[in-house]
């Protein structure tokens, strides 16, 4: 029995994840080619979706097949979110980047090995997520030493960073490099996911979504744009109400959530050097690893899956929690409402829509729940 086209559009967005264009292009036409002719109705419209889409891949391909130039720092964003590594030079990012995923980094013993962003794909929890090993942050790069400018863009356009110490070394200096090279190019670095964003608008006023808000929250909100000028934005609120955060993005300011990695715990006087380390970052989740026996990897990755504040939720065939399902990753917090948008039920009223939840976000399972519903990790759904 064919899945329902919405669930098997999600599917074929699962299998697109985090592949390069000529993959996604031979899955697609894979697809199209074994598409039953007797399809109709929501069927229909998905392949004239996925023809589009096929399409626009097809085209993008011949013009970088034709052209000469490439930009090496142009990173093209793919998966679940996207994760830069950064850290001053010979601090084993490059080593991290590889045991993380497996891109083609160049892993080198001596300075300045990474001329260029790398990127390279980390499967976990059934989330993609671009991890890129980037050029190393020196003394003077917001004023254009180094990479410059063009590295600091590549940071502004991430999700989160790792930043990569090497215990072995200076912590204090490599620690103060990081941070007055960021903080010089506007980037603020945050211990947790960023839970207020501010995405400014052409029109229809200040608007509000995901978690609510207390009633002297959106005062203080609308307070805070109305002073800047800003007439027209969508604030989110992903996990409670910043005002820090909030003035800050209406400041020009990128904020970051980080992670701080001490590398080469196998090192002699390792253990004192990371608690200096958690102490120069302090408030900061810092995980000591070494790329010889990949210690702490695992945990490595459960904390970038959580920096990007990530969730996953599984998307029933029917009405049972043993249903077959799909699964979705998600970003916290996301509503039944949100997860009909990426399901791409648009064409259907949610009025009329009826969900069924199973997980934590309920007190009983197959709870009946409204487009309102905000969904926990791991939920499943049904939706009919």
């Amino acid at each position: 029995m064919a899945l329902p086209a919405s669930e098997l559009w999600a599917k074929i967005q699962k299998e697109l994840s985090g592949k390069p264009n000529p993959e996604q292009i031979a899955i697609l036409r894979r697809h199209l080619s074994s598409w039953p002719d007797e399809w109709k109705g929501p069927y229909r419209d998905l392949k004239t979706r996925l023809v589009k889409l096929l399409a626009r891949l097809d085209t993008t391909e011949a013009v970088k097949s034709s052209s000469d130039k490439v930009d090496p720092f142009y990173i093209k964003r793919q998966g679940d979110g996207q994760v830069a590594v950064v850290g001053v030079t010979n601090v084993g990012k490059s080593a991290i980047v590889s045991s993380l995923t497996s891109a083609p980094v160049q892993i080198a013993d001596y300075p300045f090995a990474t001329q260029a962003p790398v990127p390279g794909m980390l499967q976990y929890c059934g989330a993609s997520i671009q991890i890129i090993d980037t050029p190393a942050i020196v003394s003077g790069l917001a004023a254009g030493e180094g990479a410059g400018q063009r590295l600091i863009q590549v940071l502004k356009a991430t999700d989160a960073l790792i930043i990569v110490v090497d215990v072995a070394e200076d912590l204090r200096s490599q620690a103060a490099t990081i941070r007055n090279e960021l903080e010089g190019s506007q980037i603020l670095l945050r211990p947790h996911p960023v839970n207020t964003v501010l995405h400014v608008k052409g029109k229809n006023g200040i608007c509000f979504r995901g978690a609510s808000l207390q009633k002297d929250e959106q005062l203080t909100a609308r307070r805070l744009l109305a002073d800047a000028g800003i007439e027209n934005a969508v604030i989110e609120i992903r996990d409670g109400f910043s005002q820090f955060e909030l003035a800050a993005q209406i400041d020009r300011k990128t904020l970051l959530p980080a992670i701080i990695v001490g590398n080469k715990n196998d090192l002699l006087n390792s253990a004192e050097r990371v608690q200096q380390l958690r102490q120069a970052f302090e408030g900061y989740q810092v995980i000591d690893v070494n790329c010889l026996d990949e210690m702490h990897f695992e945990e490595l990755k459960t904390a970038v899956f959580s920096l990007l504040s990530l969730q996953r939720v599984d998307i029933l065939s029917r009405p049972s929690p043993d249903a077959a399902c799909t699964t979705l990753i998600v970003r916290r917090p996301v509503t039944v409402s949100e997860i009909v948008r990426v399901l791409d039920l648009a064409d259907s009223n949610i009025a009329d829509l009826s969900a069924r939840v199973w997980g934590r976000s309920v007190k009983h399972g197959g709870q009946p729940v409204g487009a309102d519903h905000v969904l926990d990790e791991a939920d499943r759904i049904f939706i009919q």
